[in-house]
């Protein structure tokens, strides 16, 4: 942002010496020189610092792409309403044909009923706000297949804030 404004400065000093009808001086010429070089090394810099941070976000979620695709722990990750947004192939290699039903559902309303309070618990409210921190270990089930006479197979879960306020992911053991 300085250069720019030195930019913007020597632009504006120049200009109303001319309008004045008088002759800038080399002085004034040489400092708008000077701006336009900075503002242009200025953006090189930060261009050259974009690339640099592209790549590295892009190595960063290929390790984790990798890490989560390859885990024998299913990931579930959650959107504002608690409703499973994406969810790992492990949850696939767990749960059969029903882990593809289980995007876009409420989390509580895919576990046991009898699970749900304490993870209800353990994740934020709508009316009260994000839980502090991580939830401790959880029991839950999940149905490993649609309609009736489907079996709930068990597991240990965490659920961990992906940030302040947002996506939560739950990890789940099965």
């Amino acid at each position: 942002m300085l250069p720019h404004i030195a930019l913007l400065a020597a632009a504006s000093a120049t200009g109303a010496v001319a309008l004045t009808g008088s002759r800038p001086t080399p002085g004034m010429i040489g400092g708008l020189v000077f701006c336009v070089a900075l503002a242009v090394v200025h953006r090189g810099l930060t261009a050259r610092e974009e690339q640099r941070l592209s790549a590295r976000l892009r190595r960063s979620e290929a390790h984790f792409r990798s890490m989560v695709q390859s885990s024998g722990d299913a990931v579930v990750i959650l959107d504002d309403a608690l409703r499973i947004s994406w969810a790992s192939p492990a949850l696939d290699r767990a749960l059969g044909d029903a882990a593809a039903g289980l995007v876009g559902r409420p989390l509580l309303a895919s576990v046991h009923p009898d699970d749900a309070p304490a993870l209800a618990a353990a994740l934020p409210d709508a009316v009260q706000g994000p839980a502090p921190t991580a939830s401790g270990l959880l029991t839950v089930r999940l149905q490993d297949a649609t309609g009736s006479g489907a079996t709930w197979r068990p597991g240990s879960a965490t659920c961990v804030p992906i940030r302040t306020s947002g996506p939560w992911s739950c990890t789940a053991a099965t």
